[in-house]
């Protein structure tokens, strides 16, 4: 399953997005156009309810987070919880009705960009294809 064929269940998963939630990630993703993207494999849009647990001494319990973006490398999400950098964490998110994604990663960011509000990512172990962005041209179906 591409990322792109989970339109319909991240349209549903958006609602158990909080407005405050999305208000931040509107406020993140701004006008950024094809001049901003540094990334090697660009992200898709996935907005979507999460988990994180950061493994380890002292972690922080499993949090809610909420996806801006995802891609075969990585998620992007916004949070209301600060992240230990550097940390093993395993990221839990439905990316179809019947398929929880649940995969180990490395809070590669967590940075506070509103008050309360902090934006992070997460950067996989291993390469999660399931994530994967279609080639150009290729149409998306929804489920």
């Amino acid at each position: 399953m591409e990322i792109g064929d989970a339109v319909g269940i991240v349209e549903k998963a958006n609602a158990g997005v909080p407005q405050d939630a999305r208000f931040v990630i509107s406020v993140l993703n701004g006008d950024r156009g094809p001049a901003h993207e540094r990334r090697r494999f660009r992200r898709e849009p996935f907005v979507a309810p999460a988990e994180l647990e950061v493994l380890g001494d002292a972690a922080p319990p499993r949090c809610s987070v909420y996806t801006r973006d995802a891609n075969r490398w990585g998620v992007g999400f916004v949070t209301q919880h600060v992240l230990p950098v550097g940390r093993d964490a395993t990221l839990r998110m439905w990316i179809s009705a019947e398929q929880m994604l649940m995969v180990r990663s490395c809070v590669l960011r967590c940075r506070e960009v509103l008050p309360g509000w902090f934006e992070g990512a997460v950067l996989f172990y291993e390469e999660e294809p399931r994530l994967e962005t279609p080639p150009a041209g290729k149409e998306h179906s929804t489920p």
